[in-house]
């Protein structure tokens, strides 16, 4: 089942939590979205990032960074969802690394 003819809220602001993903979101229900292909045309230099304790699969951040063409994939051990900020240190240094290689 999908929502169809749906509008926003009267008064609705994109500064609340969330924005306008929660609305996108809601409107979509139903529809089964695959990026896959159109991230394979991105040419810039993508970092995916995963927490190596985080409930989202690693094997499915891997297949996100497989789309790009010029991606790395780092794992930040010991590290959730929140990596930044449960591993700061450790973060910065793949963040900081990726950088130093992007020309």
């Amino acid at each position: 089942m999908r929502a169809r003819n749906l509008t926003l809220p009267a008064g609705s602001e994109v500064s609340e939590n969330g924005g306008w993903m929660t609305y996108a979101m809601y409107m979509s229900m139903g529809e089964r979205h695959d990026y896959r292909q159109a991230l394979k045309s991105v040419r810039a230099p993508v970092l995916v990032v995963h927490g190596e304790l985080d409930l989202q699969p690693e094997k499915l951040d891997r297949l996100y960074a497989e789309c790009f063409p010029n991606s790395s994939f780092e794992v930040v051990k010991g590290a959730g969802h929140f990596m930044y900020d449960e591993q700061p240190e450790a973060f910065s240094q793949i963040v900081e690394r990726f950088l130093n290689g992007v020309r």
